[in-house]
C-alpha cells in the first residue's frame, strides 16, 4: 500500500513563487559562470567571427551542468510535482526532489520535468537552499528522509536577474551588429526575440519580456540615445 503523505503549505508556497528548472541555469548562474557566455564581453584579440548559434548552445548546456551540480550539492533544492497520497484522495502536490535526480539524463530542459523509471516530477521549479523552511510536517512531504537533514541550510545562491540578463542580451545583440541603422522600436523587438529564444518558460507569450523591461535594459547599455537623436531631426 502506498506511503500517506499529507500536503504540505509552505513547500507549495514555495513551489509557486520559484522559476521553472528550464531557466535555473540563467537565474541563479553567479558571475564566473557568465563569463563564458558569448558576447559578454568584448570580442579576444584575434577573433575573426561573431558568436555563432552553437557557442550560445554550447555555453548553456555548460551552465545547465552547473545548475545540477548545485543542486546535487544541496546549494539549490528543486520542487516537482507529484502524484501523493493522503487522506481526501490522490492528488499532485509540489515534494521535495531528492539530490541524485539532478542528472541530465533524468531531466527535461524543455518540459521542466525529471523523471527517472516510475518516478516522475512534472513543472520542476527551483529555489535556494537556504529558503527552505521547514514546518512540523516539513519532513512528511520530503520526497526522501536524507532530505530532510540540516544540509539545506546553505549558502543563498540569490535572486532571478531578469534585468540583469537582458542586459546581457543587449550586449550580445550589439557584439553580434543586429543594432546597426535600427530604430529603437526595431531594437525593441529583437531583444524581445531573443529573450524568449532563450528562455522559452520565463516568456512564453509575445508580449514578454515587457516593453518596460527592454527598454530599461537598452537604456542601461546605452542604447536609447537614437531615439532621442532621431526626435530631435
Amino acid at each position: 500500500m502506498a506511503e500517506e503523505i499529507k500536503p504540505n503549505s509552505e513547500i507549495r508556497e514555495m513551489w509557486e513563487a520559484a522559476c521553472l528548472l528550464g531557466d535555473a541555469w540563467f537565474q541563479f548562474a553567479p558571475d564566473d559562470e557568465w563569463d563564458k557566455w558569448p558576447g559578454r564581453h568584448a570580442l579576444p584579440k584575434g577573433w575573426r567571427g561573431q558568436p555563432t548559434v552553437q557557442d550560445y548552445e554550447n555555453a548553456k548546456q555548460q551552465m545547465r551542468w552547473w545548475l545540477l551540480n548545485q543542486l546535487r550539492a544541496r546549494k539549490l533544492q528543486a520542487i516537482g510535482l507529484k502524484v501523493i497520497f493522503h487522506s481526501s484522495g490522490v492528488a499532485y502536490s509540489p515534494v521535495l526532489i531528492p539530490a541524485h535526480f539532478a542528472d541530465d539524463n533524468y531531466v527535461n530542459w524543455e518540459k521542466s520535468s525529471i523523471s527517472e523509471g516510475l518516478r516522475n516530477f512534472e513543472s520542476v521549479r527551483v529555489v535556494p537552499a537556504a529558503d527552505m523552511v521547514q514546518s512540523e510536517s516539513g519532513a512528511a512531504a520530503l520526497s526522501s528522509p536524507k532530505e530532510a537533514s540540516g544540509d539545506l541550510a546553505t549558502k543563498p545562491m540569490g535572486r532571478p536577474r531578469i534585468d540583469n540578463q537582458l542586459r546581457e542580451v543587449v550586449r550580445a545583440l550589439h557584439a553580434e551588429g543586429k543594432f546597426a541603422g535600427r530604430l529603437v522600436k526595431e531594437k525593441e523587438a529583437i531583444v524581445g526575440a531573443r529573450a524568449r529564444e532563450l528562455w522559452p518558460n520565463t516568456f512564453p507569450r509575445p508580449s514578454q519580456p515587457s516593453r518596460e523591461k527592454v527598454r530599461s535594459a537598452l537604456g542601461a547599455e546605452g542604447h536609447l540615445t537614437e531615439a532621442a537623436s532621431r526626435k530631435s531631426i
